[in-house]
C-alpha cells in the first residue's frame, strides 16, 4: 500500500479504515478485500505486487508487501 509515494510496511486494523478516503480506487478494493477477512477470523493479511518475482516468499518474510493485522 503506498502513501505519499511511500510503501507502508505494517498498519493496523483500525489505520486500514481511517485510510480508507485517502486510497485509490484499485486499492481500496484490496483494502476492503482485507478488512472483511480481518472481521471474518484471519489475524493478518499481506497486500503485495504479485507481478514481482519470488513475491510470496518475500512477503512472508516481511520483505515486501504491506501486512494488515488485528
Amino acid at each position: 500500500v503506498l502513501m505519499d509515494n511511500k510503501v507502508i510496511p505494517k498498519m493496523s486494523f483500525e489505520e486500514a479504515e481511517r485510510m480508507m478516503p485517502k486510497i485509490g480506487f484499485g486499492m481500496k478494493t484490496k483494502i476492503l478485500a482485507s478488512l472483511e477477512a480481518l472481521k471474518l477470523g484471519c489475524k493478518k493479511v499481506i497486500i503485495c505486487n504479485g507481478r514481482e518475482e519470488s513475491i510470496l516468499k518475500l512477503a512472508l518474510k516481511g520483505e515486501r508487501g504491506t501486512l494488515i493485522y488485528i
